[in-house]
Parts: C-alpha cells; structure tokens; sequence
C-alpha cells in the first residue's frame, strides 16, 4: 500500500507542478501590459566611450557612431503596481553569436547579460540597447 500511495502522491506532485508551470507561462503571455507615456525627461543618456577604447576580446573592434537620442529605443520604467513580479535574465550572451542575435530579438523587458570577452561586444550591446533591452556586464571572478 505504501508504494501505490508513494506512487499517487509522486503523479500528483508532477501534475500540479506542470499546471503551475503552464498556468504562469500562460498569465505571462496574455497579462496586459500597462503603456505609459514617458516624457523626454525620463529618457537616460548613456555616455559613449572613446572612438579609441575596444572592449576586451575585440581584436578587431571598429569604433561605432554614437545612436542619435531620438533614435534610440528605451523601453519604459516597469510600474510599481504592488503585484509580484518577475525578471527574466539572459546570461552569458555574446559568446555565440547567431544566439545572441536571437536573443536581442526577444522582448525588451528582458534583461541581457554579455560577457566581457564576446567578439564585437560593442556592436552587440548597441545592438541590444537599440532593442530597448537593459543590459548587464556578467565578470566571471575567477
């Protein structure tokens, strides 16, 4: 009786494990987004480096024109509504680059961690920032 009681429990362990899992995907993909309309104000200005500077691993990095501010996609400041919420980090992004490009595609409320030493990281990275994506540095410490 043990077993078929072990085996009862461990069916319905999986079975409410996998609608969870379903029911949050699904409340993630339908739930609606609130849009805002953000004035020029909100908009933050990142400071580009020098022409000279090539990031690490770039043996052949060209320098790239800054991205004109009423060019650049920034996605908007997410609302404190008081609702749980969830972050979605892509790490390790940069090395491969065929998935990275699909990566960037992705919605930019997703959050993109590149590694220090991918080939072309500033091409990447702008790349992603004119996606709207926020960006992270992932520094292995090692």
């Amino acid at each position: 009786m043990k077993k078929s009681s072990k085996k009862g429990r461990s069916k319905l362990f999986k079975l409410f494990f996998w609608a969870c899992a379903i029911g949050a995907g699904l409340w993630l993909a339908f739930s609606p987004r609130p849009h805002h309309h953000h004035p020029e104000s909100a908009r933050v200005r990142v400071e580009q480096p020098s022409p000279t500077e090539t990031a690490i691993g770039d043996e052949k990095a060209q320098p790239l024109p800054p991205t004109p501010p009423e060019q650049a996609v920034i996605a908007p400041p997410h609302p404190v509504t008081g609702k749980m919420q969830i972050a979605i980090i892509i790490d390790d992004v940069g090395l491969d680059m065929k998935g990275s490009k699909r990566a960037v595609q992705l919605p930019a409320p997703v959050t993109l961690s590149y590694m220090p030493y991918a080939t072309r990281l500033k091409e990447q990275t702008r790349d992603a920032r004119d996606h709207g994506h926020e960006l992270m540095l992932h520094m292995p410490m090692e």
